[in-house]
């Protein structure tokens, strides 16, 4: 035993324990590290993966399904008049040969504008029987045909209006099969299903698909499925796999059948796990799939673990270099201790156990005397420290018992004498504390600390210190609770503060708790009623039982004061709607509704007059403005939001009076033109509405506001004075003209003439032709 006696010694001992923690420690840091960053690291690997999905989404209905949703609609907005598209749903191709080289010509010009997308647009003609494409041009089906009609078989097969059809291969030149393309077809019958005159057909190039999603998700990301409503095939991001049977696939059937709207999860089959994602493109109702090997999709992990064992075992030779180079050092003054204590006790043996070491230190630390008074100086300048430390310790409920609150009192030499006990938190203007300079900030919050600490008395202990940029809170202890002594401090402060430095206080006072280790109940009411100042705002002190009892309130504002003000703002009767906002503001600040409750119907209201705009088809920004929709974003309390809310709503009904006033001026501008036209024919209000497509009762209001005329007297004036500038330019005969401007009767005319200009029209001419000679 005597061969192991020299490692019973400190430096020894201090070796090994400095060398056992460093691998414990290393080994456990380092295992926990692999278990951390490694889950990290994959839950952000699928975050990236689901943004990939989202963002292909995104992608492929902003470059594919938008715009073939409008291609779509640019087809059939307009009406057959204005549509040479539409034209030939309702009349026969005899006499309307170019009609059909304007669809040929529409369809190219659409199918040239998205090049990229389409490879070729089609209308089928039901009732002629017809198909007239960008690509093949019209195509009479009686006859015998060679292109891919495939599409209208489905189309006409299926119960919805409109179809994608999944991608199959189709020949694009019909004079060669040798050019042939991997297609996708979108087809919707027109008008609907239920009345069909026939089909429209946009032959997409399969290669817009796979293109989107090469350039979002690259192939080292796994496999991308594209499956239309029923399940099939419309892109995947490996084209050689695009016509591949997927049957076998049992996750394509989970997909398909399951409710979610997006998901991940593992499938395993022979053995081999992958990791599925999906998500759901709404509107058109595809399945967006990522098919990966679990293996291929958390390889990233591999560095990082191979990594963390490089670091660990590096970190064990230095920290054995390091223990080895500290313990030295520390054992350096132990051993000139104990060589001193040598010389100091002569030729004494002491023993080199560590027992005997620590002995020795322990008579020299005995046998010293060292002074202490800078303890004392180091806990005077650690006061406003030690307080901030109390009193965040009372408000957060961290002191377990009355003595450790003692023991902390007495570092600051008090104590609590009284039986009442109460908090009052004071909040700062933000704004106006932002603005200023770090140093004016901070010498403002302890100004105001030392301010309200220096109203302690006898009877009373306030205690105050800085919660957050611009929450000063304080607690006090009284003997009696005296409640208007608090309001008084709480109007002291603000007064002080808005007359010293013209910064807004809000002081909240908490309610009153016999304990002092309930500090944190009153705390939390503070809280609780700062948050009725949002409905508040002219209220500079909040407190309280009534407040605190809203918040436990269940009682909820009627959903009749919410659809008031939705059927307010459909008759755009700002009177009205300023009513119902006044009511609704009324009711949150008056009633015992909680603060979350209003916050809540705040966010309703909001979302009634975002529901407005968009079924008056109107963008937020062009409604009530970009400036006005950033002013949301600084919004503080009700009043503002009030304010904010009638200047948007009034703005948006602006906006939309003067949008129907140009269409109103657009709609009595075609008609007279119409009516210019056509004098020679019977001219009726029914006509002309039917021509405009607008009712007849619109129509002569419109008259009435615009022409200050009826329709019939519009229609009169107006044939007169077509007459009369016949008469005059003309050498027609009065039966001639009056049948140009549509009277029947010549007879009837002459007196309608003479009835506007005083003469019959030969008279008018006569003396119109004399003046000009006279002046000639």
């Amino acid at each position: 035993m005597r061969r192991f006696h020299k490692f019973n010694t400190v430096f020894h001992k201090l070796i090994f324990s400095y060398g056992i923690l460093i691998l414990i420690t290393i080994i456990f840091v380092g295992f926990t590290s692999y278990l951390y960053f490694s889950s990290k690291f994959n839950k952000q690997v699928e975050k990236v993966n689901d943004h990939i999905l989202s963002h292909l989404k995104q992608t492929i209905e902003d470059n594919i399904i938008d715009k073939v949703e409008a291609a779509y609609f640019e087809l059939v907005a307009d009406s057959w008049q204005n549509s040479p598209s539409l034209f030939l749903f309702d009349y026969p191709l005899e006499g309307n040969h170019p009609t059909i080289n304007a669809v040929y010509q529409q369809l190219n010009t659409l199918v040239n504008y998205n090049a990229d997308l389409f490879d070729s647009i089609g209308i089928y003609y039901s009732d002629l029987d017809v198909l007239i494409s960008s690509s093949s041009g019209i195509t009479y089906l009686q006859e015998e045909v060679t292109i891919d009609l495939s599409w209208l078989h489905i189309a006409r097969q299926s119960h919805q209006r409109s179809t994608w059809i999944e991608a199959r291969k189709m020949a694009t030149n019909i004079h060669s099969d040798s050019n042939v393309s991997n297609i996708v077809t979108f087809v919707s019958s027109y008008p609907n299903k239920a009345n069909s005159k026939g089909y429209i057909a946009f032959h997409l190039k399969e290669s817009a698909f796979h293109r989107i999603i090469q350039s979002i998700a690259p192939y080292e990301k796994g496999q991308f499925y594209l499956l239309n409503d029923q399940g099939q095939l419309l892109s995947h991001s490996d084209t050689s796999l695009l016509f591949s049977n997927f049957n076998h696939y049992e996750f394509i059937d989970i997909i398909k059948d399951s409710p979610l709207e997006s998901e991940n999860f593992i499938y395993q089959s022979n053995n081999a796990k992958t990791l599925v994602s999906y998500m759901n493109i709404p509107g058109v109702q595809w399945k967006l799939i990522n098919h990966t090997p679990v293996d291929e999709f958390y390889k990233s992990t591999t560095p990082i673990r191979n990594t963390l064992i490089l670091i660990c075992l590096i970190a064990i030779v230095i920290g054995l270099i390091v223990s080895n180079f500290f313990t030295i050092r520390i054992y350096n003054p132990l051993k000139t201790i104990i060589q001193g204590t040598r010389q100091f006790f002569g030729n004494q043996q002491l023993p080199l156990d560590t027992k005997n070491e620590y002995q020795i230190i322990d008579n020299v630390i005995t046998n010293l005397s060292v002074k202490v008074n800078t303890l004392k100086d180091t806990l005077e300048t650690n006061m406003p420290l030690i307080k901030h430390n109390l009193i965040i310790s009372l408000i957060h409920n961290t002191i377990s018992n009355h003595n450790e609150l003692a023991d902390r009192l007495r570092l600051l030499n008090l104590q609590l004498h009284g039986s009442s006990f109460r908090s009052c938190t004071f909040y700062l203007d933000s704004d106006t504390l932002n603005s200023l300079t770090m140093e004016n900030s901070q010498f403002i919050k302890y100004n105001l600390i030392s301010y309200i600490d220096n109203h302690s008395q006898s009877d009373t202990l306030l205690l105050t210190t800085v919660l957050a940029e611009n929450q000063i809170c304080t607690i006090a202890c009284t003997e009696s609770d005296v409640f208007d002594d608090f309001l008084k401090l709480a109007d002291n402060v603000i007064s002080y503060t808005q007359s010293n430095f013209k910064i807004d206080v809000i002081a909240v006072i908490g309610t009153q708790v016999n304990n002092p280790l309930d500090f944190h109940l009153s705390f939390k009411d503070s809280q609780v009623l700062m948050k009725y100042h949002y409905f508040m705002p002219e209220r500079k002190v909040l407190h309280g039982e009534n407040l605190l009892h809203r918040e436990h309130h269940t009682e909820e504002i009627p959903e009749e004061a919410l659809e008031r003000l939705a059927t307010s703002l459909r008759t755009n009767d700002i009177h009205e709607i300023r009513t119902e906002v006044n009511n609704l503001i009324s009711l949150m600040r008056t009633e015992h509704y909680s603060a979350d409750h209003c916050h809540q119907k705040l966010r309703d209201i909001v979302t009634i007059f975002r529901n407005y705009l968009k079924d008056m088809y109107v963008k937020s920004d062009e409604a009530i403005g970009s400036e006005q929709l950033e002013r949301f974003k600084m919004i503080k309390n009700v009043a503002q939001f009030k304010q904010w809310l009638l200047q948007s709503i009034e703005a948006a009904i602006a906006n939309m009076n003067d949008r129907q006033v140009n269409k109103n001026a657009a709609i009595i501008q075609k008609a007279k033109e119409y009516i210019v036209a056509n004098l020679d024919t019977p001219l009726s209000l029914d006509t002309v509405a039917e021509h405009i497509v607008i009712s007849p009762r619109y129509l002569s209001k419109l008259f009435k506001e615009d022409a200050g005329m009826n329709f019939t007297d519009f229609v009169t004036s107006t044939r007169m004075e077509t007459a009369r500038d016949l008469i005059i330019s003309t050498n027609d005969t009065i039966e001639q003209i009056s049948y140009k401007v549509g009277f029947n009767s010549s007879a009837y005319f002459i007196r309608k003439f003479r009835e506007k200009y005083g003469v019959t029209p030969r008279n008018f001419k006569h003396n119109y032709h004399l003046q000009n000679d006279r002046i000639s």
